[in-house]
This record gives C-alpha cells, structure tokens and sequence, in this order.
C-alpha cells in the first residue's frame, strides 16, 4: 500500500515542485489498485494458483508459470485491472 500510494504522491510532489498539491482520487486509485489488486489478488494468483502447474524449478515448469504469466495473468487482468481503476 505504502509503495502504491506513497509513490504516486512522492512523483506528483517531484514533478510539480512549484505548487505543492496532491490529487487524493488519484492517489486514493494507487491505494486500490496497490492494495487490493497487487497486494491481495496477486497473492492468491502466485501462491495458490500458479503452484497448481507444478512446484519445481526444472524448466518445463518454469516454462510454464512463465508463460501463464505472460500469457494469461498480464494480458487478461493485470493490465485491464490497471485501466479500469485508472478509468475510475
């Protein structure tokens, strides 16, 4: 949360350092999309799901946790998850 938040405000701070004013619908969209998508569904994507394909480190399994992330979980609803809190 602090990383999703406290970065988007550190940034907006940085880049207008003249005026000192920090958008709190935008920073409060950080904090959901940190904060429950990142930190909550990600967790149970990457611990509880993703280890169903196998848990060891030999290629084909490292294959295929790869390409279900780059495949599947990126493309499909990390990045649309990212537009739509966006767009609120």
């Amino acid at each position: 949360l602090k990383k999703a938040m406290g970065g988007d405000m550190h940034d907006t701070v940085i880049a207008n350092k003249k005026k000192f004013k920090i958008d709190l619908r935008r920073s409060a969209m950080f904090l959901i999309y940190g904060g429950l998508y990142q930190g909550c569904a990600n967790e149970f994507l990457y611990n509880s799901v993703l280890p169903r394909l196998g848990t060891g480190t030999d290629w084909r399994t490292v294959g295929k946790k790869v390409a279900a992330d780059a495949f599947g979980i990126v493309p499909f609803l990390c990045i649309p998850m990212a537009y739509l809190v966006k767009g609120l």
